[in-house]
C-alpha cells in the first residue's frame, strides 16, 4: 500500500506539498496520481478536516485531510499546520477490507493524532518536513487488527445526511458490516466533509455523503437515487418530412425515365404513320388520272 503525506514547514518557503513516503526513507514530491482521477476538490473542502474512499479504475484510495496537530508545529506566521494523508492500492477482497478500517479510524477521530506523531518540521528537508514511514505503516497494522464483517451490500439505497455524532456512528456500522459496492469504474463510497450541499454530494453518486450543510435535525439518513439518461422518443414530424422527401425523389425520378422512354419510342412510332399517308396520297393520284 502506497503512503502519502501533505503538510509543510516552518519556513514561508516551505508550502504545502504532497510527498511520497516509501520504506527506504525516500520521500518524493509526487501528487496521489488517483487524485486527478477522482478529482476531490469537487466534494470536499479540503482546508478542514474531510474524508474520501474511493476507486479509479483498479485503485482504492482513502483520503483524509487538515487533520489537526497537537504539537505545536506553526508556520511562520504562527498558523497551525495540517497533515493530510491519502493511502492507494490496487483494488483486492483484502485491500478493501483495510481501506474500511483505515476509514472507520479516520471516522472516529483515531487518525489525526496517529498521523501527527509520524510527521514533524525538518528545516534542513527540501519540504520542511519530513516523515516517518515505520510509524504510518504502523497505522496499518493497528486497523487491521480490528475485526470487521465482510457482508455483501447492494449499491442502492444511496445516502446523503448531516455530519452529526448520530449518522457518523451509523456509517462506522455500515463499513464495519459490509463490503463496499461493487464497482469496475470511478465511484466515490464514502464523503464527510463541511460545506458541501447535498445537491453536490448527489451529482457525484456518492453511496454515503455526510457534510454539515445538509439539515440534520431528523439524525436519519436521506435516500436518494440516481436518474438514469433516457432517450428522448423520435421525432414524428422529422420522420414524417424525410418520408414525404423520399417518396418525392422517387416520383421524379419515376417521372424523368419515362420521358426518356417516350422521347426514345416516339420516332419508331411516327415512321410507319407517314409511309401511310404517302401510299394514300398515291392511290387519290392514281384513281384521278393525274399525271406524275
Amino acid at each position: 500500500m502506497t503512503i502519502y503525506i501533505q503538510s509543510r514547514g516552518k519556513s514561508q518557503d516551505h508550502d504545502y506539498a504532497w510527498l511520497k513516503i516509501e520504506d527506504n526513507d525516500r520521500q518524493e514530491p509526487e501528487i496521489p496520481h488517483v487524485l486527478k482521477a477522482i478529482k476531490p476538490e469537487e466534494l470536499i473542502d479540503s482546508q478542514n478536516p474531510s474524508i474520501v474512499l474511493a476507486r479509479s479504475g483498479e485503485h482504492l484510495l482513502l483520503l483524509a485531510t487538515a487533520l489537526d496537530t497537537q504539537d505545536g508545529r506553526t508556520d511562520f506566521m504562527g498558523r497551525q499546520i495540517r497533515n493530510s494523508v491519502a493511502w492507494v492500492e490496487e483494488y483486492s477482497p483484502a485491500s478493501q477490507q483495510l481501506m474500511r478500517k483505515l476509514a472507520i479510524q479516520a471516522l472516529k477521530g483515531k487518525l489525526a493524532d496517529a498521523v501527527q506523531q509520524a510527521v514533524e518540521n525538518a528545516a534542513s528537508n527540501t519540504y520542511g518536513f519530513e516523515a516517518d514511514f515505520k510509524k504510518l505503516k504502523e497505522i496499518e497494522r493497528v486497523a487491521n487488527e480490528e475485526e470487521i464483517g465482510d457482508t455483501k451490500f447492494e449499491r442502492y439505497p444511496l445516502k446523503v445526511g448531516g455530519a452529526c455524532p448520530d449518522l457518523i456512528s451509523k456509517l462506522v456500522g455500515d463499513l464495519e458490516t459490509y463490503q463496499l459496492p461493487e464497482s469496475s469504474g470511478d465511484e466515490t463510497f464514502v464523503v464527510l466533509t463541511t460545506m458541501k450541499s447535498a445537491e453536490g454530494l448527489k451529482a457525484k453518486s456518492v453511496w454515503r455523503g455526510l457534510s454539515n450543510r445538509i439539515e440534520s435535525e431528523s439524525k436519519e439518513w436521506k435516500e436518494y437515487s440516481v436518474k438514469k439518461n433516457v432517450k428522448a422518443p423520435p421525432n414524428r414530424k422529422a420522420a414524417q418530412k424525410s418520408s414525404i422527401k423520399g417518396i418525392l425523389i422517387l416520383l421524379i425520378v419515376g417521372v424523368i425515365i419515362m420521358a426518356l422512354l417516350i422521347f426514345l419510342i416516339a420516332p419508331d412510332r411516327s415512321q410507319p404513320k407517314d409511309q401511310t399517308s404517302m401510299q394514300a396520297s398515291l392511290n387519290f393520284v392514281s384513281k384521278a388520272n393525274l399525271p406524275l
